[in-house]
């Protein structure tokens, strides 16, 4: 018997590698600072790519959008990515998303394993996501709201 051809008995492995043949360490992921509004009570992200504030008649449309979900501005984070240099898989994981609607976010600034369709359930890190049209665009275009509204009936449940 060569040292080439070595034969342990099950047992004898089993106590040489009780711990594991892979140190795997745990890497604690650090922690970004997202700014967002609202609270977040039902973990459903609201996410804008907007540079400066929301028009008046963009919060307007907003707000009927997010009644119309039987949400409240409690219920959701509203992040604007234009504000701050967060990667949109941080805050997924770190607010704990479950549920994403995504207005007018370039799909090369999404960075998530999703295809480039608007209005159509599209899922992600654990995360269900809308993606559409930014406001100023959706509120004067009939059917792109009437698309959306079907992708949001199916991702709320309504």
């Amino acid at each position: 018997m060569g040292l080439d051809n070595i034969i342990l008995p099950i047992q004898t492995l089993q106590k040489l590698y009780a711990s594991g043949i892979v140190n795997v360490e745990k890497k604690t992921l650090p922690i970004v600072n997202i700014s967002f509004k609202g609270d977040n009570r039902k973990h459903v992200l609201v996410l804008t790519d907007t540079q400066g504030a929301l028009k008046q008649s963009e919060k307007e449309l907003l707000k009927k959008l997010i009644e119309s979900c039987k949400l409240t501005p409690e219920d959701i984070a509203l992040v604007n990515l234009a504000d701050q240099p967060v990667a949109v898989s941080d805050i997924i994981t770190q607010l704990k998303i479950r549920k994403a609607i995504f207005f007018g976010v370039p799909f090369a600034a999404i960075k998530l394993p999703i295809e480039d369709s608007d209005d159509k359930l599209l899922t992600a890190n654990d995360c269900t996501i809308v993606k559409t049209v930014p406001l100023s665009t959706l509120q004067y275009d009939v059917n792109r709201k009437r698309s959306l509204w079907h992708a949001l009936k199916i991702l709320f449940e309504l």
